[in-house]
């Protein structure tokens, strides 16, 4: 268990262009074991399909390299591990606040994104290496004008330091990963993420590549792909994102 952030395997910078960069380029010009990469605020902070993710000062921004080879079916997976990992966090800090997992690897709290997760690849040194950056709003700076609505971990609780979070963050990260098991106990983890999901039958609308899906929460499929039923048949949808009405 880490219980400080001065670990020769944690790497903490106060300005990054994005932390996944930042693990790539590590990884691309030394040979160091890194684990995990901090920052006080992204210059060019991303979000799922190139959105821009705002990473003033007063947030959470960490990147997880993981070195271990993985099954390329078991990538997938390890959207559910970080986002249980970002779930359990909030909620040890926070005094109230209904939190919610929205599929595919979203933070909510009183239907608002709070944080969000963006897992990429790439083959450095014949070696395929998978980061996962994470991104949690924590103190609300007021420092830029968005017309989307976020939520801060500040609202609810006022007793909050940024060191204890990335700790937290970062056991609770270890400690789910290691339940996982690189797959073999992925049942385990779609169960405890749908427990902290949706409640099977809400309203929902899922936008892919090539439309957009109203239909109802019905689960998810053994791979971690999301079920809903529309017009009374169930569809299954490999890629897309469940949209709020404060996205649209």
């Amino acid at each position: 268990m880490i219980t400080d952030i001065n670990n020769s395997n944690i790497k903490k910078y106060h300005t990054v262009d994005s932390t996944n960069k930042v693990a790539f380029d590590l990884i691309e010009k030394t040979n160091l074991d890194t684990e995990w990469i901090i920052a006080c605020e992204q210059t060019q902070g991303r979000g799922r399909h190139g959105r821009f993710w705002e990473s003033p000062n007063g947030g959470l921004y960490m990147t997880r390299i993981i070195h271990e080879e993985i099954d390329y079916k078991a990538t997938s997976n390890l959207g559910f591990v970080a986002s249980l990992s970002l779930y359990d966090t909030a909620k040890s800090f926070s005094l109230n606040g209904k939190f919610k997992l929205k599929w595919p690897n979203d933070l909510l709290v009183d239907q608002i994104k709070l944080a969000g997760i963006l897992i990429e690849s790439q083959i450095i040194k014949s070696k395929k290496i998978i980061v996962i950056g994470f991104g949690l709003n924590v103190f609300n700076e007021n420092t830029l004008d968005s017309d989307i609505k976020k939520a801060y971990l500040d609202s609810y609780s006022k007793l909050l330091d940024l060191s204890d979070l990335y700790i937290c963050l970062i056991n609770s990260f270890n400690n789910w990963f290691c339940k996982w098991d690189y797959g073999t106990n992925f049942s385990y983890i779609l169960e405890s993420w749908l427990s902290k999901s949706y409640s099977i039958g809400e309203a929902i609308q899922v936008k892919t590549s090539n439309e957009t899906i109203f239909g109802n929460f019905i689960g998810l499929n053994d791979d971690g792909s999301l079920i809903i039923k529309q017009n009374n048949i169930k569809r299954i949808i490999n890629s897309g994102e469940i949209i709020l009405n404060n996205e649209k």
